[in-house]
Formats: C-alpha cells, structure tokens, sequence
C-alpha cells in the first residue's frame, strides 16, 4: 500500500486519509451530495479491498459513501466500519448561517435581484489502469482555472442569481475506445460556490478497438437547462501491459497525444456563451472528428431535453472515405444546372442519399423525437465535417422518404472548431449594407435587395469597395453593427486561389483577408454576417481545417453568417434573403425559423433555396 496522502474537504475540515491520489474524488462527490456531512474519513487498500472506517451525519449518506467507495475501478470488496453521528455545529457562522441570510435577505426585498455569470473550464480525467478490457472511471469537473491537458474552451453560464450556492451541468461523453452503457454517459457537474466542483463521475470499461489506436479519446458537452455551453476533448494513452514490455514489444503505434504533451499551454481560448432565460433547441447533433484524418471516423453524439422513446441521447460512428470532397464539390456543380421546376427529384434523391449515410443511433433518436413531439422541433448542429450539407437529408420512415430536414425544422449548424461560442441574441444596431456594381455583369435583383434594406429596415448603405469594406471591419463605427450585409458576386476557392466576393471596381476580398486578427467588429458586437454570394457558403480543407468563410467569420467572433454553398439565381437569393430578414427582424422569429419559412417559400422555383447554410444558435433572436 502506498502511503497515505492527506486531504481536508471543504467544509469544517474533517479528518481524511486516503492510498492515494486517485481516492480524492470521493471526497469531491460527497460534499456536491452532502455538504457537511462528513467528519472522518480512512481508506486503506491492499490487494483489491478497502478497508473503510468513516464518520458521517446520517444513513442516507453512510449509503452513498460506500456505494462510492464500491465504484472505484481497483475495488473488489469492501470492508465497513461506519459510525452515524449527528454533527457538531460551531457557535460561531458557518456556510448554512450565510446561505440562510441569503435567502431571509432574497425574501425580505421585492427589489430585482442581481444577476451574475459564472465561467468554469473543464477538467477531464480517468482513473484506472488504461488497458484493454479494464474498468475505468471518467471524471469531469468545471473549475475557475484552465487546465492544460484538456482541450475546450470556458463555459460561460449567464443570468446566474447573485446568491446562487449550487448548480447543475449536465455532462454527455463519448469515446471510441470506451464502452459507456447509454444511462451512464451522462451525468452532472455540480458548482459550488467557493469551493471546487463536484464531478461527473462516469464508469467505462476499455473497448478492444483501444488495442490498435494505442489511445483513448473522450469528448464531453456541457449543458446547462438544455442549452449546449461548452465542449472538451481529451486523449489517454494506454497502458503498456507488463508482458509486453518484458518482451519489448511495440505493440501499439506512435501517435501523437495532444491530452498529456505537458508542453502545451494552459486553454485560453473564448468562451462559449449561454443565455439560461432564452429556449433551448430540442435535438442537438455533434459531429466531432475521431484523430487527425478528415476523411476519416466521425463520432456522432445527439442530445434531446425531450425524452424520444424514452432516450435524450445516442452515440454512432460514420466513416468518410477520401471521396467525400469530390461527391462535395459534385453537388455544387450538379444543383445550379438543374432545370427549375423539375429540380425536386433529383435533390430529394441526393437528400435520400445523405440520411441513409448517417449512423443508425441518429436516425433512431430523431424518428423517436419525430414521433413524441412531432417533425417540426429545431435542431442545431455543431461539425467538425467539413463537406456535407446535412441539413439537406431527406429522413426516411418505414421506406418513404419525407421533406428535407431544412424545410421540415429550425436548423442551424456552428463549426465545432470555432474560437468563438453562439450568439444567442443579436443587439439593437444599424444594419450595414455593401451592394457592388459590375456594369455588364449587374445584379438588378442585388440592387433592389439593397434598397429594400434601406427603406424597410433602415440600412446604411456603405461604399461598395474592396478598401471601404476592409475599413468597416477594421476600424468599426462607433454605432453597434447589428448585420453586415452583401450582395454580389462570389467564387468558391480552390488549390491555386482562396474563396472570394467581389467588390466593386473589379478587386476582390478574399477569405483569407477576413481571417485574421485585424477584423475586429465580430469580436465587438457579435454581429449577423449575410453573405448573399455565389459558392461562398462552401468549406474547403487548408492546412489540415476545414475553413472558409464561415470558419473566418465566426473565428473573429460574428455571431451568425448566412451564405450559399453554389451559384444562385439573383432574383431568387433576393427573395430568400429579404424574406428571412423581414421574419427575422421586424417580425422577431428565430434566426433559423425566418430562413426556413423564406426557403420554403421560394422552394419550387429553382435550387436556389436550397443553397444556404445557416451558421449560428438556432434559436437566436434579434
């Protein structure tokens, strides 16, 4: 038995003495359950038993502690000596009389009380021996200081009571390499106040697809009241077996273990924002990447505060092969040549294609939501997939194919290696607006999108130049910027060239020009970006990340961005756009529910509709 290591709990400093490191947990699980409740603790442990000897403050908590310490991976038996007793309560204040008060004072007062927003990082890490077929426990914790080793940024929980003592995350996890049973992948990190989190605590058992990888990667989301607030990732490396290592077997491949390279810095990166009073969508999809390869495994994990069939989660796999670009960049040169009118067919059969590819545990989870609440309910996806419109899939049920999923729910999507979280709210502000002229090569139908914005929406026309543009987003006017928008010409890019829009005069603004750190009005006032272009709504692979201009526009912080995947016809991309701004800001819909209804609208006259992309929080008003 190593020796003991010594650990005060939070709350009036019990006696505690565990084996090791690993047994701290314990004490961060039973304080988030019973505060105060603890006033001794001793763990020994020798060959699979722990010895527990414990005082504590009732039998409902005696029951939770040995369930605990029953729960860690190496324990096969436990032997219990544990005393009830009734604690002793200081004459002096303590954390009950401050939270008593708290609530006389909440009471005593109709005063509106103060709001407050709280951001936590995510820990994540396991306890147990990483080997194949082992038992292990996953930990997560939110905690005020970053922590080097996992990856994902801050969750910023908004309109928190000033007085709040406690709250609830719920936690969804997914991995590869671990077996999760569906009830126990998820759990909840609660907060309290002052003190450290009290984790989720998830069991695994190491799957033999582990064996190969060498590796075991997790992922969590956090949601707090149904909304999605952050997301983390981290990877483990297994453990070489005994027998290996005496034979020098390299069994396992290099690779390369962002979760424990020491060197990294600590994750600084923006957080992700969440408003608790604004609604959450029903149905949230995470497309995350499995290892490096981009053509390769994608984790599909979907997530409902609705129960479908009794379930609000699932987890499936999806493996992409490298034909995946060229079937990509076939739709943008199929669809604009399709014939209006007799266009239907022919993306129905394409929407059919892309549902029969998703995993079976999404299309169970939808259908089952489908048949709890009806087929209208939002859905938000966040992708690291960087080709496939799958808001375009046509599901399927009992063999017949239904409406795409674009016209049939709210749905958005938010690129899942984003800097920058949702924005859930778009601020009062001017609406600006860029609309080129190209003498032989005119819009008509841009020209009136424009004018229809300045007489029905107030919006400022702004000099249509590449200069004039860059300016507006560099050096931003004093006045809040609640859209920019522009009507124009777009081309989508390619090997020797970066997408771009063109500006007036010939000159064009490239994607590249807008991705770096100089563009400073999304960071300032998480603007609305409608990009009413040709192809510009389209992701291309650069250096190992999807980008493009939704990647470079909500990496410098714009909150939304609304822009075609190919060639559209200038009077039908007026039509959509006006019609989703005038439901979005005049009629104050949801973002996404004002594109779907102006989409629909317009579905039967060309492939048009059916072009764009929605980035940003489905349930976002203005």
């Amino acid at each position: 038995m190593t020796d003991p290591s010594l650990r005060n709990a939070n709350y009036r400093s019990p006696s505690v003495s565990l084996p090791d490191d690993s047994w701290h947990y314990i004490i961060d699980v039973f304080e988030g359950e019973f505060l105060g409740s603890l006033l001794s603790l001793q763990i020994e442990f020798s060959e699979g038993v722990a010895k527990l000897e414990a005082q504590v403050a009732s039998v409902n908590s005696a029951s939770f502690l040995l369930a605990l310490v029953r729960r860690h991976p190496h324990v096969e038996r436990v032997e219990e000596n544990i005393e009830i007793k009734a604690p002793f309560r200081s004459a002096g204040r303590d954390a009950a009389d401050v939270a008593f008060d708290n609530w006389h004072q909440e009471t005593a007062s109709v005063v509106e009380e103060e709001r407050l927003s709280l951001e936590r990082y995510p820990h994540i890490s396991v306890k147990g021996e990483l080997n194949v077929g082992s038992d292990v426990v996953v930990l997560i914790y939110l905690e005020e200081e970053a922590d080097e080793f996992t990856d994902g940024g801050s969750s910023v929980i908004d309109d928190v009571s000033a007085h709040w003592q406690t709250l609830n995350v719920d936690v969804v996890v997914d991995s590869a390499q671990l077996i999760f049973d569906e009830e126990t992948a998820r759990a909840k990190v609660k907060l309290r106040r002052g003190q450290r989190s009290s984790p989720a605590m998830i069991h695994a058992q190491v799957d033999q697809s582990a064996q190969a990888s060498g590796f075991a990667q997790l992922t969590a989301q956090f949601f707090y009241k149904g909304r999605r607030c952050g997301f983390a990732r981290r990877t483990f490396p297994l453990v070489q077996l005994e027998k290996e290592k005496a034979e020098g077997i390299e069994s396992r491949p290099h690779v390369q273990l962002s979760g424990n390279d020491a060197s990294r810095t600590p994750n600084f990166t923006a957080p992700a924002q969440i408003k608790a009073s604004l609604d959450a969508s029903d149905f949230v999809v995470s497309i995350n990447r499995e290892g490096t390869d981009l053509d390769g495994t994608y984790r599909w994990v979907t997530y409902s505060n609705r129960l479908g069939s009794g379930r609000r989660q699932s987890n499936g796999q999806l493996t992409l092969g490298p034909s995946t670009r060229a079937y990509a960049e076939s739709l943008l040169k199929l669809c604009p040549t399709l014939e209006p009118g007799n266009h239907a067919r022919t993306l129905k059969s394409i929407g059919e294609e892309i549902w029969g590819r998703t995993p079976s545990a999404f299309q169970e989870h939808y259908l089952s939501l489908v048949a709890e609440i009806g087929p209208c309910f939002p859905i938000q996806f966040y992708s690291d997939e960087p080709y496939v419109p799958w808001e375009m899939m046509c599901p399927k049920i009992d063999g017949e194919g239904k409406d795409h999923l674009f016209f049939s729910h709210p749905v958005a999507r938010w690129p899942s290696s984003s800097h920058t979280g949702l924005a859930q709210s778009f601020a009062d502000g001017i609406v600006a607006s860029f609309v080129p002229s190209y003498q032989d090569r005119d819009l008509p139908a841009a020209h009136e999108e424009g004018r229809w914005l300045r007489d029905n929406l107030e919006a400022v026309e702004h000099e249509p130049t590449y200069d004039a543009i860059l300016h507006f987003l560099e050096s931003p006017p004093e006045a809040k910027v609640k859209v920019v928008h522009f009507a124009g010409h777009g081309k989508c890019g390619n090997a020797d060239r970066p997408s771009s829009i063109e500006m007036s005069g010939g000159k064009h603004l490239t994607v590249n020009e807008v991705a770096q750190s100089g563009v400073k009005l999304g960071r300032r006032d998480r603007s609305l970006f409608v990009l009413n272009a040709c192809e510009v709504g389209a992701s291309t692979l650069e250096l190992g990340m999807a980008s493009g201009w939704a990647s470079a526009l909500t990496n410098n912080g714009f909150g939304g961005v609304l822009a075609p995947l190919w060639a559209v016809r200038d009077e039908h991309a007026s039509k959509l756009v006006i019609g989703s701004l005038d439901l979005f800001l005049r009629s104050r819909e949801t973002l996404a529910e004002s594109v779907r209804r102006s989409r629909d609208a317009s579905r039967g006259a060309s492939t048009t509709s059916f072009a764009y992309v929605l980035y940003g929080d489905v349930m976002a008003r203005a």
